[in-house]
């Protein structure tokens, strides 16, 4: 996964192919919203912990679902597609890109 800002600032993600739906959900749903991501990441650290079975969030082009063993990704348009990490991959890319937007 690879980040950067385009020529207006904007944070953009880029990712290969079997993360580009993670790439979009970082982008266009967390975006620059520290707090909403941070509130996700707690949320996926209790599940990988077991004090909580799963967590989901709909944002405003993905809807994600977290169990112990992983995280869905689903897109939420005409183009329905998923995408399914483990839970560490997703976690350290949320931390990576929640450090990226400061």
């Amino acid at each position: 996964m690879r980040f950067r800002r385009d020529s207006h600032g904007v944070a953009i993600a880029n990712a290969d192919k079997d993360q580009k739906l993670l790439a979009a959900f970082l982008q266009g749903d967390i975006q620059e919203d520290i707090r909403t991501g941070r509130e996700i990441l707690d949320a996926a650290r209790q599940v990988g912990k077991g004090h909580i079975a799963h967590y989901e969030f709909c944002g405003n082009a993905h809807a994600l679902v977290a169990t112990a063993g992983s995280v869905r990704i689903e897109r939420l348009d005409e183009e329905t597609e998923t995408e399914t990490h483990s839970l560490p991959v997703f976690t350290r890319s949320l931390q990576d890109w929640l450090v990226f937007i400061r």
